[in-house]
């Protein structure tokens, strides 16, 4: 198999199963969901969430590696102070077809449909400052084979990746506001990344509708080392996440990777 098949395997999203090509945007769906007025379950107003565990991890019991997903995803602590932690809710079906993003990265489609590598996939909480909307942040973590950590980190050396990401988070967006519009009008890799970040997106949706419109910023943040690939996703409306929020919850999953 070549290098770029490598790259494209079948990945479980915390919204639902689908393909994902290329980077492991097995967070994106949850970030996509924060929109105000999208569809899908939120913590705050889905019972179900209250049933959930602090951390789901989907294959631990049957992972061969002595690492767990769950070690790897933003939990309470000095770094998400004022902020509350909701369980994440339970998978729905909804898929997602991440195909367009492979032909953006030039990977073949013939490589979407390889075996998932994960060893253990885990959703950590979900967390809304002071119990509000937003900010809010998510994260998952996947461990894997060395070598397919190794691949991945390559794609974020691709000069298209966040312009690829932003194509498939426009198309994801598309039609969640009722008589409105979602757009995506900006993605972009910001000038500096977050301490002991692999690589990160920056992306903005405007939401319009009878009522008015809105701003939601997105930071999409990937620590990926060893056997670890980690997803941080922070969302806020009307500005970006400060950077001091952005860079503890990233230093704080950070450092739990580099010490698996």
């Amino acid at each position: 198999m070549n290098q770029r098949a490598e790259k494209a395997r079948s990945r479980r999203l915390p919204m639902g199963r689908a393909g994902v090509a290329a980077m492991r945007t097995a967070g994106v769906m949850t970030a996509v969901a924060l929109v105000v007025g999208c569809g899908g379950s939120d913590p705050e107003t889905d019972d179900r969430a209250e049933a959930a565990p602090p951390a789901t991890s989907e294959s631990a019991a049957a992972s061969p590696s002595a690492l767990r997903a769950e070690d790897f995803v933003l939990t309470e602590g000095p770094e998400t102070a004022g902020f509350t932690g909701t369980p994440p809710a339970p998978d729905s079906e909804e898929s997602a077809d991440l195909r367009q993003v492979a032909a953006c990265l030039k990977i073949p489609e013939t490589a979407l449909e390889t075996d998932a590598a994960a060893l253990d996939h885990a959703r950590g909480m979900q967390f809304a400052y002071q119990g509000a909307r937003f900010p809010k942040v998510s994260s998952t973590a996947s461990i894997l084979p060395a070598d397919v950590v190794g691949s991945d980190r390559a794609i974020f050396e691709k000069d298209n990746f966040a312009s690829c990401l932003g194509q498939f988070l426009d198309q994801e967006i598309a039609g969640t506001v009722p008589g409105g519009t979602a757009d995506i009008v900006s993605a972009e890799e910001p000038a500096t990344l977050p301490p002991g970040a692999t690589g990160a997106v920056d992306a903005v949706a405007v939401l319009s509708d009878a009522s008015g419109k809105a701003n939601v910023f997105y930071t999409f943040v990937f620590v990926l080392e060893d056997q670890v690939e980690s997803t941080l996703m922070l969302a806020n409306v009307g500005s970006p996440t400060p950077p001091q929020i952005v860079n503890a919850m990233v230093g704080q999953v950070a450092e739990k990777v580099h010490n698996q």
